[in-house]
């Protein structure tokens, strides 16, 4: 199994190889804005590579040149890949277009997309209703 994640999805990436029960290899590649800020849990658990650059570069991501240089096995496998929304469709890309790979072998996740910030609900309680009310704000 192969993780690709920028700082956002590291978390994820911690989890999941921490809860980890079968034998299969895992190998994960992290981009961080600086080496200093790498996780020493994340490296005990597992194969971690990491990458300098998200967030100190020139674009939001590295993480498809990061998959582009990667060396994939003939036989297809899992890919796991958390980051920038339009850098991990695109990544899709690599592993199913352009390597013949199965759609269902790549799981991309978006955690932000560039330029907009992240929408949190608002909550409020009023005083005829304890209970807590929220609505996600449109626009």
């Amino acid at each position: 199994m192969l993780f690709v994640a920028d700082a956002t999805g590291s978390p994820a990436v911690v989890r999941i190889l921490d809860e980890k029960t079968c034998e299969r290899p895992f190998i994960a590649h992290v981009e961080v804005p600086k080496l200093d800020d790498t996780l020493p849990d994340l490296c005990a658990l597992r194969d971690v590579t990491w990458h300098a650059g998200f967030g100190g570069i020139n674009g939001p991501t590295r993480l498809p040149q990061i998959l582009e240089a990667i060396q994939f096995p003939s036989v297809p496998g899992y890919i796991w890949v958390a980051g920038e929304a339009k850098a991990t469709t695109g990544i899709r890309k690599l592993p199913c277009d352009e390597r013949g790979w199965p759609k269902d072998s790549v799981t991309a996740i978006g955690n932000w997309i560039i330029g907009k910030p992240r929408q949190r609900p608002v909550c409020y309680t009023s005083n005829r209703n304890t209970s807590l009310q929220c609505h996600q704000p449109s626009g």
